[in-house]
């Protein structure tokens, strides 16, 4: 017959109490998020109307909206040329890269299907089959690999 040996409880005096009390507040205090500073990188001269109407008011909306977030935009290929843009994105040169399709199609094959002959009756029908939601140009690439936020 063994004997099972004695556990010591040490009685929470006093003390402990006053700790624990004391440290719970620190526990329940609400986490802040903090500031996100993102670079944004294209290849379009300032004052391009592609600039001017989707990637400014872009990162405008987002500041707003979040509040935490601020950008340093890099216009003009200020960062890389416009070949390396996506490459620039994918090692973390700029967080967010406008990347025309016709520098990347070796790389994402599908985002070119709007640029062939004959194709499409209209260019508007020819961007769609990279914007459409299951997005085509998404499934061309490889996990943890830059998505298309917007086909214009």
């Amino acid at each position: 017959m063994s004997k099972k040996p004695k556990q010591s409880v040490i009685p929470l005096g006093a003390a402990g109490w006053a700790l624990a009390l004391a440290v719970l507040p620190l526990a329940a205090q609400p986490v802040t998020a903090q500031e996100v500073q993102l670079r944004a990188a294209d290849s379009l001269p300032t004052g391009h109307y592609i600039a001017q109407s989707l990637i400014e008011p872009f990162m405008e909306r987002v500041s707003e909206r979040t509040g935490k977030t601020e950008f340093a935009y890099f216009p003009a290929e200020q960062l890389g040329k416009a070949k390396d843009l996506l490459s620039l994105t994918q090692t973390g040169v700029t967080d967010i890269g406008y990347v025309g399709p016709s520098y990347v199609s070796d790389k994402m094959p599908l985002s070119a299907v709007g640029q062939l002959p004959e194709a499409f009756a209209t260019s508007c029908e020819g961007r769609w089959p990279t914007g459409r939601s299951p997005n085509p140009v998404a499934r061309s690439t490889r996990p943890n690999s830059p998505r298309t936020a917007c086909v214009c």
